[in-house]
């Protein structure tokens, strides 16, 4: 349930950067909603197929930007040199979008306070394979954040 609710926001993230651009935006509606998740699902696919470069770098842009083609040539009437400027604006957009939300979040996270992350029952972090300094989880350090951003960029 979570992961739908994820890749629902990630629709809406892709309707909110196309009303960016589009010169009539887009109405948010269920059917839409999907249609925008959808879209991502099936370009996030691909690059996970596409072994050709590491963590689908482009691939997904590709095919988001294909996937985005057939709406941008109804909004501009058939111009496809617009049509094709709005789809690549779009989904460089979405990953600049991205690619700061995720700066963002990635220090806050690391700076919350252990006592709000930290399991209250259970098998100890220790024999979970979690690192335990002093009675607290200790933070991965600057490498470890580094491990968590790259992959994403």
């Amino acid at each position: 349930m979570l992961t739908a609710c994820g890749w629902v926001f990630l629709g809406a993230s892709l309707w909110a950067v196309l009303c960016a651009i589009m010169p009539e935006p887009p109405a948010l509606t269920p059917d839409s909603l999907a249609h925008y998740s959808a879209l991502l699902a099936l370009a996030y696919v691909a690059g996970f197929i596409i072994f050709v470069v590491p963590s689908g770098l482009g691939i997904r842009e590709f095919f988001l930007t294909l996937f985005l083609l057939p709406e941008m040539n109804r909004t501009f009437a058939g111009d496809d040199a617009k049509a094709t400027a709005a789809a690549a604006s779009a989904v460089i957009l979405l990953r600049l979008v991205w690619t700061v939300a995720e700066m963002v979040i990635v220090p806050s996270l690391y700076w919350m306070p252990a006592r709000l992350y930290q399991g209250t029952g259970g098998a100890s972090g220790a024999a979970t394979g979690e690192t335990v300094a002093a009675g607290r989880w200790a933070r991965p350090g600057i490498r470890g954040m580094i491990s968590v951003i790259i992959p994403v960029l």
